[in-house]
């Protein structure tokens, strides 16, 4: 025997988990490879790997659902085309911080600390029949005593070009 009584369970051991084939074994068993040459790691190595079939079917199954929620994302037009974020001139406000530019700086403008200023949120109302939008802000500032107060103010918007027409 090439491998003595340890090498022969080692070798048993690899058979059994199915990390070699049976001739392997026969072959390595009867020492017509040389004892140097077999390694315990090599069957591994040369095994070929099974597809990962569970990680691609989660990967289609996620394609294919983010397609089908996109592609119905936009169908909420009506008659006219105008598409929700139109409706309530979203286009209109920064992408950064959800404020409309023109009324955080004429609030600003009116303020005793203007670098108190901290924008919470611009809700629009749906467009009018006019075709304009009313943006209600709320903001915190320092007031005149030096705490913090949250107030509002609200802007009539184009919906069309997005120029603030007047604020209170």
């Amino acid at each position: 025997m090439a491998y003595g009584d340890e090498g022969l369970v080692r070798l048993k051991r690899i058979l059994r988990a199915g990390e070699i084939s049976r001739a392997e074994y026969n072959e390595a068993k009867t020492g017509n490879k040389e004892e140097a040459d077999f390694d315990e790691e090599s069957p591994k190595a040369s095994r070929a790997k099974k597809p990962a079939l569970l990680g691609l079917g989660t990967v289609v199954f996620a394609g294919l659902f983010l397609t089908g929620y996109f592609a119905g994302y936009n169908k909420d037009r009506d008659a006219a085309g105008i598409t929700p974020t139109d409706i309530y001139a979203q286009h209109c406000l920064s992408r950064w911080d959800g404020g409309f530019e023109p009324l955080v700086r004429a609030v600003k403008r009116n303020l005793r600390d203007p670098g108190s200023f901290k924008h919470i949120e611009t809700r629009p109302a749906p467009v009018s029949a006019n075709g304009t939008n009313v943006f209600t802000m709320e903001y915190r500032a320092a007031n005149g005593y030096g705490g913090t107060t949250q107030e509002s103010a609200s802007a009539v918007v184009s919906n069309e070009s997005c120029k603030m027409l007047t604020w209170y």
